[in-house]
């Protein structure tokens, strides 16, 4: 007689790539998104997404000097993130005046919220400075931080927050920040657009 073990559901099979399996991480890429609620600018939200959408989305977020916007990531399981982080951020700086520099100096700042208290993994950082010296119009840049998030568990329905902050500089600055998860912002030469962020969780591999 021969004897076979049989099971009610089909086994599951996940692959990884050999450096994260034998340091314990994998990395999941997200796509930095503002979806327009009803169409009204109000009620936009800015969030953080593994997919793309199709449509009803804004391209980017001017900029408020100095004051933070939050992209946001719930994880619907726990999660424990270590490791580095990289973010792209796709940039632009606008001009006025018929002469005159004006600068967009770039500050992230990285959180776990957890519904009620804000806790710093990462303290806020600047970034390489852009500027625009050509006058009156918009220039565009491609820029990325490296930053290391400390061991951090993160429970059911808690958020990783990405805070980003533009302080701009000069006579009648203007800024943005893209954040298109289509890519077809073509004024961007190598990232259309798009905000990444790579996050490194820890694989729960037994």
């Amino acid at each position: 007689m021969l004897n076979r073990k049989f099971t009610t559901t089909n086994q599951v099979v996940s692959s990884y790539p050999y450096s994260e399996i034998a340091d314990g991480t994998g990395i999941t890429a997200y796509l930095g998104c503002r979806a327009a609620i009803d169409n009204t600018p109000a009620n936009d939200e800015l969030f953080l997404t593994t997919s793309t959408m199709a449509s009803n989305y804004q391209s980017y977020t001017s900029i408020v000097t100095d004051v933070y916007i939050d992209f946001d990531v719930q994880f619907l399981a726990p999660k424990i993130i270590s490791g580095k982080t990289y973010i792209s951020l796709p940039l632009a700086v606008s001009a006025n005046p018929a002469s005159g520099t004006v600068g967009h100096d770039p500050h992230i700042k990285i959180v776990h919220y957890d519904g009620t208290t804000e806790t710093e993994l990462v303290a806020d950082t600047t970034l390489t400075n852009i500027s625009r010296t050509i006058g009156t119009g918009t220039s565009y840049f491609d820029i990325v931080g490296k930053f290391t998030i400390p061991k951090t568990h993160f429970k059911q329905d808690e958020i990783l927050r990405i805070k980003y902050k533009g302080v701009l500089t000069g006579v009648q600055p203007g800024g943005q920040i893209y954040h298109n998860p289509l890519g077809t912002s073509s004024v961007f030469t190598n990232s259309g657009g798009i905000m990444k962020v790579l996050v490194p969780f820890i694989l729960d591999l037994i």
